[in-house]
């Protein structure tokens, strides 16, 4: 009897080894009653992760900090991989093997794996208490892995290769999703050893709302390298503690007839499921094959949890197929689960088996037949049911507004209180507002700069007479090249000298001064010896010689601030005081939305550039404090006055939107203090007027064939598309004939 008791181990400890494609963390876990509680972290390390070596290295350094002060080492562990290591629903073979290797190397037992983003999604779940909504990415220092979850449904994952832009990478992976008409405003980043704080910023400021079709600017998210870990271990640690309770039960109802060595506690070895035969051909073909015990018992499996289904593993075989090693337990990339082996417990079979009496053959006939009519009226029934209740379908259906524009002239009356429409009156109320408004703009102008070559020349006087330089007389070489004499000099004449033979030599009087070439370039790096007329004397008279090579004279092209640059960011800054202006309105003058800005011929503008025009510089910006005087004005009471000028214009069947009438204004007359006369083009946008449930309606039951022509006589018609579920035969496709179950869009097409 104590012999079949159980003795009391410790609670199990496992690891978890997270792998991205630039890095590998570890941890140490165990199972803490009904949950999974992380005991230590080991180090983040970047590494190569393709090159087993290297990843075994890295692995080592890891687990060396995650297993520190462990009197006994966990020797099994679940595996967290990235989505790209994945084909279909396997780990790709390259990847398999490699896996292969590091256990073997390690002396780890797999018991399973997840996929990182599943479980960053369930973790988020999890945290938030329902399902999320968002766009999650696994970003390394080589990708962003973007995924769109819906529901904590992960729709899709692609991955696009990282640059310098993180904004336009997301960008990228987001467009491979195809059309995408309202994207999730949530975005959550995790992973990577980077700066995801930095990069948390960066996607802040992006201009998601000009890019994609976010219907509010997104909020963004980041998880730390802890959580990361946290969502690995809750996911996985899930599954392996209801696969060890299960064991316990197990155990506890069968250890009276079990013997002892069946009734250990834990996850089964993952070793044989796994497959791990390693035979790779840059690591000296090492090999390794798990063997399997022979049960003569029936194996009947139980799912510990939803999510997971048990590897069904013939209790006889010697060797495991490759393809089965490291199958996820669900297909679904919305489940979140861990593939384990047989969890069921050993069952006798019964030794009572009882003999079915025999029935006579006639009344097994008739009931065999009183069967298939019941099957067949079910089946008939059910179909009916279905082809009646359970359609669906969505009509998109394209229409084209209309733009109508007219001139017209009204008067903001500050004295007003309501709406004048006889005398195109509005009300308004003059404000007035401090604005700092900054912009900036990239440097256009270029202009060429840089140094004039310099040096000495020796000046030559051959006449009789004395001769004075005064400083920037030109010195001139035979190619052109224009110097002048930096300071004035004096020559003395030339002197006559009595030779040996009696003949007279003339001397020549000379000074050195030093020159200054008069345009910037190498090419006035004139060489020793080189000749220069003086002025416009010859050179049978004057002329000068380079005492040295001159040298010094360089140039290049930069880019520089233009005078357009300058006009550009006036133009930018007046746009941004316009729109804070509004923006003021909005927060100061509940109602009033509109503005339109006065001119002060004395209001003070200060304004600081960051450059001038024709300094070198690659942006130029512009910081501009003014006091603004506006008058501000109800946009609805603008709407109302256009809409009161243009009603006999709209077309039969089609309507004004408010928010589609805008106005560019042309000129502004201050008739008084209380007046301000406003003459511009008004730009009304009129929408086909059809009303969704009223179309449903129409087409309800109906065969698509047969609307065309309902759905060409709608106003502003452009096209149809129609997607009806389940697909049919076009014999017997029709609409829904349950209105609820018909969605209509109305989709506009601006040119």
């Amino acid at each position: 009897m104590l012999n079949n008791l159980r003795k009391e181990e410790e609670t199990p400890k496992y690891l978890a080894v997270e792998i991205a494609s630039d890095s590998v963390r570890t941890a140490t876990w165990e199972i803490a009653g009904n949950s999974a509680q992380i005991l230590q972290t080991g180090s983040r390390e970047l590494v190569d992760t393709v090159n087993p070596k290297e990843l075994l290295k890295a692995l080592d350094i890891s687990l060396a900090q995650a297993l520190e002060g462990f009197k006994k080492e966990p020797d099994k562990m679940v595996l967290s991989l990235p989505d790209s290591w994945l084909n279909n629903t396997e780990i790709a073979p390259d990847k398999k093997q490699l896996l292969r290797y590091v256990a073997q190397k390690l002396d780890l037992k797999p018991v399973g794996f997840v996929i990182t983003i599943e479980a960053v999604v369930h973790f988020l779940e999890t945290k938030r208490g329902h399902p999320p909504t968002a766009i999650v990415l696994g970003i390394t220092s080589e990708e962003v892995a973007v995924s769109v979850v819906q529901s904590g449904r992960i729709l899709a994952t692609h991955s696009v290769g990282r640059s310098d832009d993180i904004g336009s990478d997301v960008e990228e992976g987001i467009a491979r999703f195809g059309d995408i008409k309202t994207l999730p405003p949530n975005i959550v980043i995790y992973d990577g050893a980077t700066d995801l704080e930095k990069l948390q910023q960066d996607l802040i400021e992006y201009d998601w709302q000009s890019r994609l079709p976010f219907m509010h600017i997104p909020k963004v998210d980041r998880l730390t390298q802890r959580e990361v870990i946290e969502a690995i271990v809750f996911t996985a640690g899930k599954e392996v503690i209801a696969t060890y309770h299960a064991e316990e039960d197990t155990e506890a109802v069968d250890s009276a007839e079990l013997p002892a060595e069946d009734t250990q506690a834990g996850v089964p070895d993952k070793q044989e499921e796994f497959g791990f035969t390693v035979s790779h051909p840059d690591l000296g073909n090492e090999e390794i094959t798990a063997e399997t015990e022979t049960v003569d018992e029936t194996v009947e499996l139980t799912e510990a949890d939803d999510n997971v289904r048990p590897a069904e593993i013939p209790l006889n075989q010697e060797e495991f197929d490759d393809d089965e090693d490291f199958v996820p337990a669900s297909t679904s990339k919305g489940k979140f689960s861990l593939k384990f082996p047989s969890l069921g417990f050993l069952k006798r079979k019964s030794s009572n088996q009882h003999a079915i009496p025999p029935v006579n053959r006639g009344r097994r006939l008739v009931i065999l037949a009183s069967l298939l009519v019941l099957i067949a009226g079910l089946i008939f029934a059910g179909a009916i049911f279905a082809y009646w209740y359970l359609p669906k379908a969505i009509i998109t259906l394209y229409v084209q507004p209309q733009t109508i524009s007219r001139q017209l002239t009204f008067t903001i009356d500050t004295s007003l209180k309501e709406l004048d429409l006889a005398t195109d009156r509005i009300p308004g109320v003059p404000i007035n507002t401090e604005i700092t408004a900054n912009a900036q703009v990239p440097a256009t102008g270029e202009k060429l700069v840089g140094e004039r070559a310099q040096g000495a020349v020796t000046l030559y006087n051959r006449t009789d007479s004395v001769k004075t330089f005064e400083a920037g007389t030109r010195l001139t070489t035979d190619s052109g090249l224009i110097y002048t004499i930096d300071e004035g000099v004096t020559l003395a004449s030339a002197s006559s000298k009595e030779n040996p033979d009696l003949s007279i030599t003339t001397e020549p009087a000379t000074a050195e001064v030093a020159i200054t070439a008069s345009a910037i370039g190498s090419e006035y790096n004139a060489g020793q010896d080189t000749e220069f007329q003086i002025a416009n004397f010859g050179k049978s008279s004057f002329v000068a010689r380079a005492s040295k090579a001159l040298s010094g004279g360089t140039s290049r092209q930069i880019t520089a601030v233009a005078a357009s640059d300058i006009a550009q960011l006036r133009e930018e800054v007046n746009k941004e005081i316009e729109a804070k202006v509004i923006a003021q309105v909005d927060q100061t003058q509940q109602g009033f939305t509109g503005a339109v800005v006065l001119s002060n011929d004395s209001e003070e503008i200060q304004e600081d550039f960051s450059a001038s025009t024709g300094d070198e510089a690659t942006t130029v910006s512009l910081e501009s404090k003014v006091m603004v005087r506006s008058v501000t004005y109800k946009k609805s009471d603008l709407s109302a006055l256009i809409q009161n000028k243009v009603v006999n214009e709209i077309p039969e069947n089609f309507q004004i939107n408010p928010e589609d009438v805008t106005i560019e204004q042309q000129t502004i007359d201050e008739e008084s203090e209380t007046l301000v006369s406003i003459t511009a083009i008004a730009k009304v946008l009129v929408s086909p007027n059809i009303i969704p449930l009223d179309v449903a309606s129409k087409v309800r039951g109906k065969f698509p064939s047969v609307t065309e022509d309902y759905f060409m006589s709608q106003p502003g018609f452009k096209r149809v598309e129609i997607d009806i579920k389940p697909t049919l035969p076009e014999a017997i496709q029709t609409f829904p004939r349950i209105q609820e179950n018909i969605v209509v869009e109305i989709e506009l097409v601006k040119d």
